[in-house]
């Protein structure tokens, strides 16, 4: 899920969510090959819009060319034996110490070591 905090508009770098290719076995092409299609997939929505998507749809970036700070926030579930690909422990032990036996139970796998 994907939280939009600001407006997300084309200059200040709305993401592109690629439709369908959450279901593609094909390779994603670079960024100077992409049909057309692909980078005209620009998603621009109001501050507040929920974007509920498959992790796997094909997604990214664009340019900021304004001078405001484009802000997303993410919440991202995974089954418990799904790791992602370079996946860092990014939660603070001086943090996880303070949550409750459930909380530490589901973040047990993003704690600094």
């Amino acid at each position: 899920m994907n939280l939009l905090l600001v407006d997300f508009k084309k200059i200040n770098g709305a993401t592109r969510f690629v439709p369908g290719t959450q279901r593609s076995r094909a390779a994603i092409p670079a960024l100077e090959d992409e049909p057309e299609w692909m980078r005209g997939s620009i998603l621009c929505a109001p501050a507040g819009t929920v974007v509920i998507r498959d992790v796997r749809c094909w997604h990214g970036g664009t340019a900021n060319r304004s001078d405001e700070v484009r802000a997303m926030l993410d919440v991202l579930y995974l089954a418990p034996w799904f790791r992602l690909p370079n996946q860092k422990t990014i939660l603070p032990k001086v943090v996880y110490k303070t949550f409750s036996p459930r909380a530490k139970a589901l973040c047990r796998f993003i704690v600094e070591p």
